[in-house]
């Protein structure tokens, strides 16, 4: 099977997108990639997720926040496979918490 070519105006891949706003949903509720509740021993909030889409969706509405969470999390995830490092949930969280 070839390469798939983009549709005019198509800036992403749609299906990369939908899971990985996934994982935000996921992240939102509080479970992890099994669908079991989250454990945390590195952040003292383990709801940090779900405050960042609340408090953003007062301001752009909960699709947007949705994908300003999910840039986050790419970026956090860019970084630990091309660096080969540990996820740093710390620096995410720090990161979310800068979001506006």
């Amino acid at each position: 099977m070839g390469k798939r070519k983009r549709a005019p105006g198509e800036e992403y891949n749609p299906r990369l997108k939908a899971l990985i706003l996934q994982v935000v949903d996921n992240q939102i509720a509080g479970l992890d990639e099994t669908g079991q509740p989250v454990t945390t021993t590195i952040t003292d909030e383990p709801d940090y997720v779900k405050h960042t889409f609340e408090r953003l969706s007062v301001a752009h509405g909960a699709a947007r926040a949705k994908e300003m969470i999910a840039a986050v999390l790419l970026e956090e995830m860019y970084d630990v496979l091309k660096d080969k490092v540990p996820f740093d949930e710390p620096r995410y969280k720090s990161k979310l918490e800068m979001l506006r």
